[in-house]
């Protein structure tokens, strides 16, 4: 199973973009609570995939 290495400065590049969105969100604190979830999700995504890579 060949890893997708190259995915993982993208999956970095998404999560920092919805974390600047949650941040500049102020109308609701499920839409920033839903964006720091994706944020965090796509984080572990990107470490999975580090650590796979690795191996």
């Amino acid at each position: 199973m060949a890893l997708h290495t190259e995915y993982i400065p993208e999956l970095k590049n998404m999560a920092n973009r919805v974390a600047e969105m949650s941040e500049k969100e102020k109308s609701s604190t499920d839409a920033r609570y839903a964006m720091h979830s994706a944020y965090q999700y796509l984080q572990k995504a990107a470490k999975v995939l580090e650590t796979l890579s690795k191996n």
